[in-house]
């Protein structure tokens, strides 16, 4: 938690917890600190302590990866952690959707490099481990591997968050090779189909940038419905940096691409 990290640089940024408290910890890694639109708001993400170092160099023990891997001693067994014991979620002739494993690593942070709007913190090692981490110990998202089942390829990854509430977020990222083939259709149309199977009485959302127009007209595919517009997280984030760079009069990386004014999408299926 916020109160527990000793740093000086740490209590800085806890400072401007409430300020910020719109943003949360659940960690979107690609580009973006996630905001729930049907959940409670928490405190600032994992990704803006980790962009102070990187952005605007904040003291190496400022940037420590946070331990993710929490004993399950007596902790409420929620239904990621259910979903996480069965090695395939879901299948068909084409496709299995299935949990990562330690052999997806190089490939799963490879993807998401590919299709991030700021790909230059996988270049960071400590912030690609801590992707990782992210991704097999998230207390509110299952991140699961998208296999093609004809040659074992590994086309991308798939996010299912939030199953605890009444409204499920999923999330779709393909890697850059395999673009542009109806493969995202294909694996969402089984995605949805599953989740949908296994609980019928939530709603399914997803978020799309406004601008993401191959991403848009795919979900809408699906049958899905616009229900609603949000800031652009990577503009939220990158607020939040610029004023914290500006009060400790430091400045940001040149090279950090900024946002372009997008918003995001919200619908529901």
């Amino acid at each position: 938690s916020w109160d527990q990290e000793p740093d000086s640089s740490y209590r800085y940024i806890r400072g401007k917890k409430n300020k910020y408290s719109a943003l949360t910890n659940d960690v979107c890694l690609y580009e973006h600190a996630h905001s729930h639109h049907c959940g409670g708001n928490e405190s600032i993400p994992d990704i803006v302590k980790f962009l102070c170092h990187i952005v605007i160099d904040l003291p190496m023990a400022a940037a420590d990866i946070p331990e993710l891997i929490k004993s399950t001693g007596g902790k409420h067994m929620t239904t990621i952690d259910k979903l996480r014991r069965d090695a395939a979620f879901v299948e068909n002739e084409e496709w299995l959707i299935r949990n990562l494993t330690d052999r997806d690593k190089e490939t799963y942070i490879r993807t998401l490099k590919g299709v991030s709007e700021i790909p230059q913190i996988y270049e960071t090692e400590g912030f690609k481990e801590f992707a990782w981490k992210d991704a097999l110990t998230s207390d509110s998202a299952l991140t699961l591997a998208v296999e093609r089942k004809s040659d074992h390829a590994y086309v991308g990854e798939c996010m299912i968050r939030n199953p605890d509430t009444d409204c499920i977020e999923i999330g779709l990222d393909i890697a850059v090779q395999y673009q542009n083939r109806g493969i995202g259709t294909s694996v969402l149309r089984l995605l949805t189909a599953e989740i949908h199977r296994r609980f019928p009485d939530k709603k399914i959302t997803a978020r799309i940038y406004s601008d993401k127009d191959q991403s848009q007209r795919m979900i809408k595919k699906l049958g899905a419905k616009k229900v609603g517009e949000e800031p652009a997280e990577i503009a939220a984030a990158m607020a939040i940096m610029s004023e914290i760079s500006k009060e400790m009069n430091v400045e940001m990386g040149k090279d950090l691409i900024l946002p372009d004014g997008s918003h995001i999408d919200l619908f529901e299926l």
